[in-house]
């Protein structure tokens, strides 16, 4: 009787999805970090650092758009009103410490997922992206 070594399976296996998030941040320090951790997190991550950085990012890869408002070169809303032009079904949380009760009603008239002040708790944040991307990411102890 001819031993066969025992095979390894040759189905290939299916790769988890790495959700794509776009962060768009004009603090370089504050995006670094936001990408080393959703990058630990097993996201995909873009960064712009102005609002027609991010206008030009925007397409339909993007699960999820983190958007800072107050930009170098304008306001997020623009951002955000960019995405919902283009009918794209992204996720937005929107991190602000605006307090103008006029521009936040700008703002929510355009429908973002969840509105962050600063400064942001991260764990909130990456449960929202956890539920709505679908993304396992396992809690650390």
């Amino acid at each position: 009787m001819d031993a066969q070594p025992h095979a390894v399976s040759e189905t290939p296996t299916i790769a988890a999805k790495r959700h794509t998030v776009l962060v768009v941040e004009d603090d370089a320090a504050l995006a670094d970090l936001m990408r080393r951790l959703l990058d630990h997190y097993e996201f995909d991550v873009r960064s712009a650092g102005m609002c027609q950085q991010a206008i030009k990012a925007l397409d339909s890869d993007i699960s999820y758009l983190i958007l800072d408002l107050s930009l170098p070169d304008g306001d997020g809303i623009n951002v955000l009103r960019a995405l919902r032009q283009k009918g794209y079904q992204t996720r937005v949380a929107v991190m602000t410490g605006e307090k103008d009760a006029q521009r936040l009603a700008r703002l929510q008239m355009l429908r973002p997922n969840l509105i962050l002040h600063k400064p942001v708790d991260f764990l909130v944040l990456l449960e929202d992206m956890r539920a709505h991307t679908g993304a396992a990411v396992a809690a650390e102890g």
